[in-house]
């Protein structure tokens, strides 16, 4: 059985990076790939590129297609444009600056395919800041003794865990191509935060998300990223996605109780000095705490 896998590359002025994770995709062991790029209004040469990479490694492939907007849209909606061209059984979504390992794809259909139930998968991943030089490697995150991938939690249980402890490698994320579409996919209403909502859909959906132990991704860690910008905008975007979040994703599915404690968290989250640090860790301990003794569910 070798069902057809569609690896979605999303891009937005990756010039400088997106040939690195088109070669990713050649490389890839396991055959029966469909390649789909979608970019969201590069002003740069991204398109270009893609182009012709497509056109001298189009054999490589079962099908191949370069989906473009002519404005910027934001990462959901660029990706969910990829993902609905999408003809394969699996998803297996990548930035446009990151690598995909040689096996990624051989690796996450081993596990797949023993166990029917496992609909969505993520494994540890290998960062790298800038580029992709032993010089700039840093250490692989390894998220096996996570509590969010105990197998004994249930999907509910992992939503939970979710809200105070995030432990999900974006990257890696890969999804059956039925249980994508029936969530609906990614929110086209948030810009930028568009990996957690998605792992909240699939998660209220009553699927698990599984963890192959292993590394099947070269992450880039640079300073253009959108989760590392001060562009004003950008921030304005990233903080209305978090009002989103927190009023469609979070509030209708907790207690009073549970939302109260999450705000808690919040309120020091993104800050970095020792008092926030402490705290956080306090709130995170706690909450994780009721959560094995059911006293949050």
């Amino acid at each position: 059985m070798n069902p057809v896998v569609s690896l979605v590359v999303i891009s937005y002025n990756a010039s400088a990076y997106v040939l690195e994770t088109l070669e990713s995709a050649f490389r890839q062991t396991y055959p029966n790939l469909e390649l789909i790029i979608s970019d969201d209004g590069s002003t740069d040469n991204t398109c270009t590129l893609c182009k012709d990479w497509l056109t001298k490694h189009a054999n490589r492939f079962v099908r191949t297609q370069l989906v473009t907007s002519d404005v910027n849209t934001g990462t959901s909606r660029n990706a969910n444009r990829g993902m609905q061209q999408a003809t394969g059984e699996w998803l297996k979504i990548i930035a446009a600056d990151d690598i995909l390992k040689n096996d990624c794809i051989e690796q996450f259909l081993q596990v797949v395919l023993k166990n029917a139930n496992i609909k969505a998968c993520c494994s540890s991943q290998t960062p790298f800041i800038e580029q992709f030089t032993e010089e700039n490697l840093k250490p692989e995150k390894n998220y096996h003794q996570a509590y969010f991938f105990n197998p004994s939690l249930s999907a509910r249980k992992q939503f939970l865990v979710s809200l105070f402890k995030y432990n999900i490698p974006s990257p890696t994320f890969f999804i059956q191509k039925k249980l994508f579409t029936d969530i609906g996919g990614y929110d086209n209403t948030m810009r930028i935060i568009e990996d957690t909502p998605l792992y909240y859909r699939v998660l209220l959906a009553n699927e698990k998300i599984h963890y192959l132990n292993r590394s099947t991704v070269y992450y880039r860690e640079h300073a253009f990223s959108s989760s590392k910008t001060n562009n004003e905008r950008i921030e304005r975007w990233k903080q209305e996605d978090r009002k989103r979040r927190l009023e469609h994703y979070i509030k209708p599915h907790v207690s009073k109780f549970t939302y109260w404690l999450h705000e808690q968290l919040m309120k020091y989250y993104f800050d970095r000095n020792t008092f926030s640090i402490w705290k956080k860790h306090i709130i995170t301990h706690t909450a994780l705490l009721l959560i094995k003794t059911n006293l949050i569910r």
